[in-house]
């Protein structure tokens, strides 16, 4: 099953619009219905958000293969904001596809919400589906939520393990649901609404914001930016981000036909296997094919970064150690957020600071080398970056030796 972004609402927009975009590379087209519309006065990422008054307003999306999440793997998420309480038991529907009508025709697909029991003081989030020849399975957790408040709603599926998180924890019970195949459902995908039979009920009045589901793999989650996944997006889930990936990059006509340097999600370009490849692109026809996706790609001509010393003035009693001979035998550099770099007494004799392939984490810790000098006038320390990777050099503490010349 290859990893996929089904479908991904930022629900950003001009105020008072009724445009929304699926920025996912499926480009579904969204229905704006009743008086759903863009509101810039409430969100929860980015500027704007996604205003329903629970009279009618709701997104529609037509049916389509990512939405049947089957036996996959998935990831549903969203921000919610509640402009009233749902009714003494009664539901909001976020999202889905599926029908709570316990009618057997009615089971198949699935759906995302928040339920208030007759009481009105019991509060959960649920998810519910329909599995094929089965019945409906409901999943509740209780939640406490309140009006005017923004909650990020996840459900994760991850092999037999279903959970639900708000606000990056998990509510309730991980809930075993074995290898159950999650009926597909030929209802159009629903967002702040529900359809039962004909009848399209139970609308959401408050606000949704940054929604999207994932279905397929879910190994890059636990990995997000080593971009070793074939599908189309890589989601950064603790930080609420998704990112397309992508195996080529355009819009280079300016470099056409020169070998450019790139740096792939932070790091030296690898192939599907993690191995190091030449980092030496030429660009034809205005772009380049990367060696496998990545979300974040920066690209440029090459160039050698050159960090070269002073000459030290410390000497001894009998004068400045400006006019004696130097030789330099440690460095201690504090180093933030950085990978890569080499020292040395030239550009010729260097050695790598950090052991090993460059690889993520950036290190921000202080390093202690002891590169091969020689007793000079002239020779001082030099610092060298030969690839495309980030560097920062907070402080340089060097131990030396100097004397007297000849």
């Amino acid at each position: 099953m290859a990893y996929d972004n089904a479908i991904y609402l930022d629900m950003e927009g001009t105020d008072e619009s009724t445009d929304f975009i699926d920025i996912s590379p499926n480009g579904h087209t969204v229905t704006a219905n009743g008086n759903a519309q863009i509101d810039t006065a409430q969100k929860a990422v980015g500027n704007s958000s996604c205003l329903l008054d629970g009279t009618g307003d709701y997104l529609s999306v037509s049916d389509d293969p990512g939405f049947n999440l089957a036996g996959n793997n998935f990831v549903i998420s969203l921000y919610f904001r509640l402009a009233v309480l749902p009714s003494a038991n009664g539901y909001y529907y976020f999202v889905g596809q599926g029908s709570p009508n316990w009618a057997p025709e009615n089971i198949d697909g699935w759906n995302a919400g928040i339920f208030v029991n007759s009481d009105n003081i019991q509060r959960q989030i649920i998810f519910e589906y329909g599995t094929v020849g089965g019945a409906r399975v409901p999943v509740y957790e209780d939640f406490t939520f309140v009006v005017n408040t923004w909650y990020k709603f996840v459900i994760t599926r991850d092999g037999a393990d279903l959970t639900m998180e708000i606000n990056g924890a998990q509510i309730g019970s991980t809930h075993n649901i074995g290898a159950s195949v999650i009926d597909d459902s030929s209802f159009d995908l629903l967002v702040g609404a529900i359809k039962i039979g004909a009848v399209v009920s139970r609308y959401v009045n408050g606000w949704i914001d940054e929604l999207y589901i994932i279905n397929g793999d879910l190994n890059v989650v636990d990995n997000p930016i080593d971009g070793t996944e074939s599908g189309a997006f890589c989601p950064y889930v603790e930080v609420g981000q998704v990112r397309k990936m992508v195996d080529t990059i355009s819009g280079l006509d300016h470099l056409e036909g020169e070998a450019i340097e790139i740096q792939m999600d932070g790091i030296l370009p690898t192939d599907a296997d993690g191995a190091l490849v030449t980092n030496s692109f030429t660009v034809a026809s205005g772009s380049i094919t990367l060696p496998k996706k990545a979300a974040v790609v920066h690209a440029g001509l090459p160039y050698d970064g050159l960090v070269q010393l002073l000459k030290a003035s410390g000497g001894s009693a009998i004068g400045s150690g400006q006019f004696k001979v130097r030789r330099s035998y440690s460095a201690v550099v504090r180093f933030f957020k950085s990978l890569g770099l080499k020292v040395g007494y030239d550009e010729d004799n260097l050695d790598p600071m950090f052991d090993g392939v460059p690889a993520l984490p950036l290190k921000t810790e202080d390093q202690d080398k002891l590169p091969s000098t020689l007793w000079d006038d002239e020779i001082e320390m030099v610092f060298k970056m030969e690839d495309p990777l980030p560097c920062f050099i907070l402080a340089i503490l060097l131990e030396s030796d100097s004397n007297e010349k000849g």
